[in-house]
């Protein structure tokens, strides 16, 4: 079956990997919901091509806004034609034409700005929590009841599981060391339970993505313990408190920032 893809580039704030944008793919019929976080919007066709691989769907046409990375770049159009999918523009800046693109946009706005301020995460980790939010969101059962990710066919690449996937974005977790990481220096008495903060579930591999309080970074491990607590709230949670003190928490938010002036995070 070959579906319609809509398309839609959002501006957000400066990721942990210097990412700016968020590309939205929404495909019809499967109702499922993509965002791919970027650092440029020069190389669109190459986010879809990875989500097409991952989701194993068809393509039949693709929707989007006349942008500049879509309507009017040659790459795409050549891209397309190869996949041969039809492109269909609508009008810049029309709303009433790009409704539904426009709606997923709000949606996965509000939620990501939920997910930090609950969880006072530093406005740098929204690349993981948009995400996230998409990796649940598939899970949520549409019009007839039926959610995205059991639409998908056999084809589908990612690995989704609702007992691994539904840990709270910045909740306290203890990702596991093998022996032979490069981290271990001692084998035999280094502590190889690494503590940090939830991000995501890896896509495609049964591992998470985690914040290392120890590291100051993303890591991604393959064994995880979970705790219902928060971390960037409350270091007192922390087994190794250290890794992480109040100051630490106000010098991130500080060189973070927020979204707007009425919406700022004190720790």
């Amino acid at each position: 079956m070959q579906h319609v893809i809509f398309l839609l580039t959002s501006h957000t704030l400066l990721g942990y990997h210097k990412e700016e944008y968020h590309l939205l793919i929404h495909a019809d019929r499967v109702e499922m919901l993509w965002c791919a976080p970027t650092t440029s919007r020069a190389q669109p066709h190459e986010l879809i091509q990875e989500f097409l691989n991952y989701s194993g769907i068809q393509v039949r046409s693709f929707r989007f806004g006349n942008a500049m990375e879509f309507g009017q770049s040659d790459h795409f159009k050549s891209w397309a034609k190869v996949k041969g999918a039809v492109l269909c523009p609508t009008v810049n800046y029309n709303h009433t034409l790009n409704s539904k693109s426009e709606c997923y946009v709000r949606i996965t706005k509000e939620h990501l700005r939920c997910l930090l301020l609950s969880s006072n995460a530093p406005r740098r980790l929204w690349p993981f929590s948009l995400q996230h939010f998409c990796r649940i969101f598939g899970k949520w059962p549409k019009a007839n009841g039926i959610a995205p990710w059991k639409r998908v066919g056999s084809e589908c690449q990612l690995t989704v599981n609702l007992d691994r996937d539904l840990h709270a974005f910045g909740s306290n977790c203890i990702g596991h060391l093998p022996r032979e990481s490069k981290l271990v220096e001692n084998t035999t008495l280094d502590d190889r339970g690494l503590e940090g903060a939830f991000l995501m579930s890896d896509h495609s591999t049964p591992t998470f993505w985690m914040w290392s309080f120890k590291f100051n970074k993303p890591m991604k491990m393959c064994v995880g313990i979970f705790n219902p607590t928060y971390p960037f709230r409350d270091t007192s949670v922390l087994q190794h408190p250290g890794h992480l003190s109040h100051e630490d928490m106000c010098a991130m938010h500080a060189a973070d920032g927020g979204f707007d002036q009425d919406d700022v995070s004190v720790p």
